[in-house]
């Protein structure tokens, strides 16, 4: 019994998986999310240049996807900006947060938190959600999603 579980944990170890990364929370379908996949702390969760991955996704009715193929299996943690203004900054403030919406896996909300939001891909496909969020320190802490009006119809 001892032999199959370790050749089952040997299998795993060599795979790879599909995720899945579900958005909502987006003020506006303006610009793109921009989806950031890390499997170490350094970089995480805005320095795209030291990620693993990463891609865009357009938003609409305040909510993006975005799928990222064939991932080793292992330990990771996910930032998603919305890039309102397509800039590619995440427009820091004086107090390193960021002045877009932002969200990390496990809707955690500290910063920098890689072993807060890490999890974990150990399977052929794996979905997590993300919500966005508006700091209290962003320029525009509490964007209201404008209503959809009958002339808009």
């Amino acid at each position: 019994m001892v032999v199959l579980l370790a050749a089952a944990t040997t299998a795993n170890a060599g795979g790879k998986g599909d995720l899945t990364v579900v958005m909502t929370g987006f003020a506006s379908d303006a610009g793109v999310a921009r989806v950031i996949v890390f499997d170490k702390p350094e970089g995480f969760p805005l320095d795209g240049a030291k990620a693993l991955r990463q891609t865009q996704a357009a938003i609409t009715g305040g909510k993006a996807l975005a799928v990222f193929k064939s991932l080793p299996f292992g330990a990771y943690a996910v930032a998603v900006l919305h890039d309102d203004d397509l800039s590619g900054s995440p427009d820091l403030n004086f107090l390193g947060v960021p002045g877009k919406a932002f969200g990390l896996s496990n809707n955690t909300h500290d910063l920098p938190a890689f072993d807060k939001s890490k999890f974990t891909l150990n399977a052929a496909r794996l979905t997590i959600e993300i919500t966005a969020h508006y700091s209290r320190f962003a320029s525009n802490p509490h964007p209201v999603r404008p209503q959809s009006r009958p002339q808009d119809k």
